[in-house]
């Protein structure tokens, strides 16, 4: 007699093939970033002409604290979906990381409130008002993160790609716009939070089905377990992580201290229009990375190994010849691209252009740290860095010392560091064992 029938459940999205290459993953997001970024650099010239230097200078005030406390709005747990050992435990940790967005956001909104009223840093210059923009992105990049996060471990590239070319789309005419129309620095602002919400339904939308099958019967204590299982990404990641970010996001504030905000405003520009390589090749290459080595690792360490090496040796190659462009011809192509007022930035990117291409070529191999569970050695890699930068700005106070002294020393201090973070990196790939993949202390 034949069984009965039942209806067929409801077919999840079908997730993009594993089986890709690396390489090809990295493509497929870097086409999507790419045709972003088109647009970024389409716009810049545009708003060099709409905005002047302090009203970048404000701008670059305030992505970098939101760059600093970025990395801390999941406690990290966002770096711990794609290594999840099981589908089940990813849906937890994700929902988890979710629930911790908003209530983390309004906290560090509170305390850039702080340094604002206490005029710390150069932060008395913004109004209070400002944070009341800094709550909205803050908790839209924490969901974007968390997101991205799930859709790099089912590995959907390509939904990744499209989200990121919405939000580099969408911040590139809104600036543009905002500044025809007469707004000034708060138009940056306004448009780098319209970016931030871009293509983020999407990504929530595609994830919310699977997200609920496979936390079909789970209670708040299920979600509370997995992320006291990954306890080690929010107890060494976070502080690993934001100490990493405040010395990567404490150049501009550390300028506008010394040397004022129209400096800061081109010191803002060169790390505009350097991010553009650094996010479409680097951070296409560190999601795809990150998917691949993640799967090698818990299956075949040998090879993950080979990855490593093989990814750093293709980062290095592209981005010999742009770094030697910057350093020789720096000046005179952004005071073409830019306008004669915008020199000095590119005399900058000159400076501080063997530091991006080690940031290039580093970067996206870190992901390594989160995968074979080396967050302990960071972190001190971290305190000497953030130690080393403070000391460089600190020394430059001397009257004797100008911009260029302080952009010199943190390029040495930037590559000096990034080269030993290779040999740490390396080292723990080198040592990793099977079944050491993944987030569980």
């Amino acid at each position: 007699m034949p069984s009965p029938r039942s209806d067929p459940a409801p077919a999840a999205p079908p997730a993009e093939p594993p089986s890709r290459s690396t390489a090809y993953n990295a493509l497929l997001l870097a086409t999507g970033t790419g045709l972003g970024h088109l647009l970024l650099v389409a716009a810049a010239p545009v708003l060099t002409r709409l905005y002047r230097p302090e009203d970048l200078g404000l701008l670059g005030l305030f992505l970098a604290y939101l760059g600093i406390v970025s990395v801390a709005l999941s406690l990290r747990y966002d770096a711990a979906i794609p290594t999840a050992v099981s589908p089940r435990e990813a849906a937890l940790l994700t929902r988890g990381a979710l629930a911790l967005s908003a209530p983390i956001s309004l906290f560090f909104t509170g305390v850039f409130l702080v340094l604002i009223e206490g005029s710390f840093l150069g932060y008395g210059i913004l109004p209070p008002a400002t944070a009341a923009l800094m709550f909205p992105a803050l908790f839209f990049t924490a969901l974007f993160a968390v997101l991205r996060s799930w859709h790099v471990r089912e590995e959907r590239f390509r939904m990744i790609a499209g989200a990121s070319f919405a939000q580099s789309g969408a911040r590139a005419l809104g600036q543009v716009v905002l500044g025809a129309a007469g707004m000034g620095w708060p138009g940056l602002l306004l448009g780098d939070l319209i970016g931030r919400i871009s293509g983020i339904w999407r990504l929530f939308h595609a994830a919310s089905r699977a997200l609920a099958d496979q936390g079909r019967g789970s209670w708040g204590v299920d979600v509370a377990g997995a992320l006291r299982t990954y306890r080690k990404f929010p107890l060494l990641s976070v502080p690993s992580s934001v100490l990493d970010a405040l010395a990567a996001n404490l150049r501009i504030p550390g300028v506008a201290f010394l040397y004022g905000m129209e400096v800061a405003g081109q010191l803002a520009l060169m790390d505009r229009v350097i991010a553009m390589p650094l996010s479409l090749v680097g951070g296409s290459m560190a999601d795809a990375f990150h998917g691949r080595m993640a799967s090698l690792a818990r299956e075949n360490p040998a090879a993950a190994r080979r990855l490593f090496l093989r990814t750093a040796a293709g980062l290095l190659a592209v981005g010999v010849a742009p770094t030697l462009l910057l350093v020789f011809f720096g000046r005179p192509l952004f005071a073409f691209v830019f306008g004669s007022a915008w020199g000095a930035s590119g005399e900058m990117a000159s400076w501080l252009a063997p530091a991006a291409l080690a940031a290039l070529v580093v970067s996206p191999l870190s992901r390594v740290v989160f995968i074979f569970q080396g967050q302990e050695y960071k972190l001190v890699l971290d305190v000497v860095h953030l130690v080393a930068l403070v000391a460089v700005f600190a020394a430059c106070r001397s009257p004797l010392a100008d911009v260029s002294d302080t952009l010199r020393w943190i390029n040495g201090v930037e590559v000096g560091r990034y080269a030993l973070y290779f040999l740490l990196l390396l080292r723990i790939v080198r040592r990793a064992a099977p079944g050491t993949a993944g987030g569980r202390p």
